[in-house]
């Protein structure tokens, strides 16, 4: 209940609210504009990519390879995938289909010849498509073009990072990374019984070969029936769940809060949905918005990707064997500015500006 003891003084309460709009807007001013952020992140994405690029071309002249005819990823011998190809050489038999000229299929061709294999190109195509996303992401901030394209972007980095941190979990078991590789298999394969359910036999074929290689591991399995072609079949983990899904990748490597919580936001985005994100162009149009509000937005609920994208330099350094490669270093200060620019450091501008 409301203490009607003492009168309200409206024209007090409307001056602090006055007093409160001319201090944000004072502090807004002092935060790190559209433009730096995106021109930052555009700046440091290159970097990023030289860097993995530098180090993919070092693996194989290490190997004694040419990395101008492969355009694979290659991990050091002691490394965590390594560990995995050992797991798999002691739990795993398969007999390597042969083609037309009775040559052993390339591992592309069939999902057993060579896991770890398939599972690097997974993480390499993650890896770029984050980063694709990231610098274009940085683009459209640093030219202002709107929010809209700019959660599509984040969400789609924040998925492509968050799946191949998940690939690669130096805190999993071999058992565990391998598990998850046949569950994204499985979830291609069936992607190829849905879209051509006349001409599907391969897929189900090869599908079936996972899944009994998975048994032969030890591994609890969950199939399906030939008429269930929108059904995926799966690897289970031990408590009996497949924790395959967007929302169970995401949160491995972000808190509930900051990574799966924000990634449903950005997806109804995407779907054109009413976001609880609040997006500014719902309630108002875009001449009537403050930028440094627009700024801020989109610079909060880029952070889940970011933060991802950093932490998939760390888990490439350790699943890879790529000692130093992780360009933690080199996005602190993008961490720092996009931070600052969603009010994150609002506390320091204040004090410093002398406002209570």
């Amino acid at each position: 209940m409301t203490d009607q003891s003492q009168p309200i003084d409206f024209e007090k309460m409307m001056c602090e609210l006055e007093r409160s709009g001319r201090e944000r807007r004072q502090i807004e001013a002092q935060r790190p504009s559209a433009e730096a952020i995106g021109t930052l992140l555009a700046e440091v994405i290159p970097i990023s990519r030289e860097l993995f690029d530098a180090y993919r071309r070092l693996r194989f002249l290490s190997d004694g390879l040419d990395p101008d005819k492969e355009y694979g990823i290659r991990a050091a011998p002691t490394s965590l995938a390594e560990a995995d190809r050992e797991w798999l050489g002691q739990h795993m038999s398969f007999d390597v289909p042969l083609d037309s000229l009775g040559q052993p299929v390339n591992y592309r061709a069939h999902q057993l010849v060579d896991p770890v294999q398939c599972s690097l190109d997974f993480v390499q195509r993650f890896v770029r498509a984050t980063m694709d996303h990231l610098e274009s992401l940085a683009h459209l901030v640093r030219d202002d073009v709107g929010f809209r394209s700019t959660a599509v972007l984040s969400r789609a980095a924040l998925e492509a990072a968050a799946a191949a941190c998940w690939l690669m979990a130096p805190e999993a078991p071999s058992a565990e990374r391998v598990r998850r590789l046949w569950n994204l298999q499985l979830e291609l394969l069936t992607e190829d019984v849905r879209r051509k359910p006349q001409d599907s036999d391969d897929a189900r074929v090869q599908r079936d070969e996972i899944l009994t290689a998975a048994e032969g591991a030890g591994f609890q399995v969950r199939r399906v029936r030939l008429t269930e072609r929108m059904r995926m079949p799966k690897v289970l983990a031990e408590d009996g769940e497949a924790r395959t899904n967007t929302s169970d990748i995401i949160e491995a490597v972000l808190t509930v809060d900051l990574g799966r919580s924000m990634w449903h936001g950005l997806s109804d985005v995407a779907h054109s949905k009413t976001s609880g994100l609040m997006y500014l162009d719902e309630f108002s149009s875009r001449d009537r918005q403050i930028p440094a509000m627009r700024t801020e937005s989109i610079a909060f609920h880029a952070m889940p990707a970011l933060l991802a994208f950093t932490a998939l330099g760390d888990h490439l350094e350790q699943y890879l064997g790529w000692d130093d490669l992780s360009w933690s270093e080199v996005l602190e200060k993008v961490l720092a500015l996009w931070h600052a620019a969603h009010g994150g450091s609002d506390d320091v501008i204040r004090k410093r500006l002398g406002l209570s």
